[in-house]
């Protein structure tokens, strides 16, 4: 899946991040990296968190910037398209 608005400048807001800090909690991240020769780099991120109320459409996402995502699951199941990237 290619990201056809990566090179874009990705802020977040304050409000975006108040109301984050409201739908979750135990955030843990893990990263694994290949810093090869070159430009690019890949890796792998796993994020888990535990919502501690539903979020409405929209309330929730995950800030990324990348040229593509290989594999994006999400509760084990595996999301694609190019609908996962919002701007």
């Amino acid at each position: 899946m290619l990201d056809k608005g990566y090179n874009a400048n990705i802020t977040l807001k304050k409000e975006e991040a108040e109301k984050r800090s409201e739908l979750i909690s135990e955030i843990e991240y893990d990263f694994q990296l290949a810093l090869n020769k070159g430009d690019y780099y890949i890796g792998k991120a796993v994020v888990n968190f535990y919502l501690t109320k539903r979020p409405e459409a929209g309330e929730l996402f995950l800030n990324f910037q990348s040229v593509a995502i290989a594999d994006l699951l999400i509760n084990d199941k595996l999301l694609s398209g190019n609908n996962i990237f919002v701007d």
